[in-house]
């Protein structure tokens, strides 16, 4: 009888391997030690393109991940997780994005479960998201497409992030949901594109803090914008007290306001009425609001922006102002630059050495939001010693030789700021230039340019290529022309 057995079991393998059949692998629960699938992770077809994404946005796609397994019957996802990974190198914070997503189509998979068990849904060390217990379902050599959504923090520290795909949590099993004991190749990756994060829709750069209107004159009211920003509202809204929470009116200023689509600035001039004239002993600071409708897909259905500083309106003659604080430090948080408030306006303080010749403390110094630091105007336009200068962006002096030069820039003479000498002697002077994007460098000395003819001289004479310059055509031509440098 055991040889019937033996005999009748040999025979049936013998078919088995003559018609190349796997039978072990069909078997509920067994899966073959040599099983030999794969899996491709890609980004999906329509993976977002990133851009700029406002603060507080829901639901935002941030990304499309397309799976292909090839080798077996099919295969069968049970978890994966993805990192954020935020301002290039580190990771995100669950204080930053939270209520991830996972869908398939328009179905939603599962809820996440993150390290550490909290459900926030980022790991604060690593900024990991795990998804588990999916049961996805990729059929025989071919594809699915899985869409990762989530919630943008209202006080999100990071100004750009991506989501990538973390290979080492990915589970894997043939279809039969099994694990193999070969281990399958996982091949590619999926990096979504970066958003950059920006506090508005909108910013309002104009009017400037400490600005006074006048009732019957005309002014600017400067914005940039982002997204598809069509039409605005402007209101003027006058305040009992410099607080935005104080007791406020709203004078329209334009209903629907058409911006130019191909720019990503505009202004809107205004001239004050004078039925605001009868309202000026109740509300007597203001500001500019814009709101307008977001386009789709934001999470929001609209937005309000407020110009960032407070102003005063007067009648014609009368000049009242904002007064500051004299001297005042100031300076953004998560920056190290510090300003000076001079005349209602920021003069950055260069270096440390020059914060020190001025005599001031480091524990004076009041740190802002970027939105107040960003309301007081930057001087760039000094006078000293009865001459005028222009401040550069390195922080540097460079004195205009006369007023032609002067209006060659666009200046306007009320943006002069009268400073100390004090103040003035802690920036150095500007004394390499160029012409315009010219790659020729000069050096200046007193009012005669000297052409530095190699590179290789400019780095021996010890000179910096990050404080070269570039000037226009008529004040390089104010300067007479020395002889060159070798």
């Amino acid at each position: 009888m055991k040889k019937k057995i033996i005999i009748l079991s040999i025979a049936v393998l013998s078919i088995a391997v003559f018609f190349n059949l796997q039978l072990f692998q069909y078997i509920p629960g067994w899966v073959a030690a040599d099983s030999n699938f794969s899996l491709k992770v890609q980004t999906g077809p329509t993976n977002p393109a990133g851009g700029d994404v406002v603060k507080g946005t829901k639901g935002l796609t941030m990304l499309e991940i397309e799976f292909k397994s090839s080798g077996s019957d099919g295969l069968k996802i049970s978890s994966l997780c993805v990192k954020v990974q935020k301002d290039g190198l580190r990771w995100a914070k669950k204080e930053d994005l939270s209520n991830f997503k996972l869908y398939d189509g328009d179905r939603r998979l599962a809820k996440i479960t993150a390290m550490g068990q909290m459900e926030e849904g980022i790991d604060p060390l690593e900024g990991k998201v795990i998804f588990k217990d999916l049961g996805v379902y990729i059929p025989k050599d071919g594809s699915k497409i899985l869409t990762i959504r989530g919630d943008l923090s209202e006080n999100i520290d990071v100004d750009e992030f991506r989501v990538i795909i973390d290979q080492q949590c990915l589970s894997l099993s043939d279809i039969t949901g099994q694990k193999s004991t070969a281990k399958p190749k996982v091949s590619g990756t999926a990096e979504g594109k970066y958003f950059q994060i920006t506090d508005s829709f909108i910013h309002l750069y104009q009017p400037w803090h400490g600005q006074n209107w006048r009732i019957g004159n005309s002014y600017d009211i400067g914005f940039n914008y982002r997204y598809l920003v069509d039409r605005i509202k402007l209101d003027l809204i006058g305040y009992r007290e410099m607080d935005q929470a104080s007791v406020s009116r709203s004078f329209p200023i334009v209903f629907a306001y058409q911006v130019d689509r191909k720019l990503n600035f505009d202004s809107y001039q205004y001239t004050v009425s004078e039925d605001i004239g009868s309202y000026l002993d109740q509300y007597r600071y203001f500001k500019v609001r814009a709101t307008f409708q977001i386009p789709s897909g934001s999470g929001l259905e609209s937005y309000e922006s407020f110009s960032s500083g407070f102003f005063t309106i007067s009648d014609q003659g009368i000049d009242q102002g904002i007064v500051e604080p004299s001297g005042r430090l100031i300076r953004a948080s998560a920056d190290h630059k510090v300003y000076q408030i001079v005349s209602g306006r920021r003069l950055w303080i260069p270096s440390i050495e020059a914060f020190n010749s001025l005599g001031l403390n480091f524990s004076d110094i009041d740190v802002v939001s970027w939105s107040e630091l960003y309301s007081y105007q930057n001087i760039n336009l000094v006078r000293a010693n009865s001459k005028i200068y222009y401040i550069t962006e390195e922080g540097l002096k460079r004195h205009i030789p006369n007023e032609r030069v002067f209006d060659s820039y666009g200046n306007r003479w009320e943006d002069v700021i009268n400073i100390s000498d004090a103040q003035l002697n802690m920036f150095q002077d500007n004394i390499l230039i160029r012409y315009d994007d010219r790659p020729q460098v000069y050096i200046l000395d007193n009012d005669v340019k000297r052409w530095v003819k190699h590179a290789s001289t400019f780095n021996r004479l010890g000179y910096d290529w990050s404080k070269v310059a570039p000037i226009n055509w008529t004040e390089f031509n104010s300067y007479s022309t020395g002889d060159s440098i070798d």
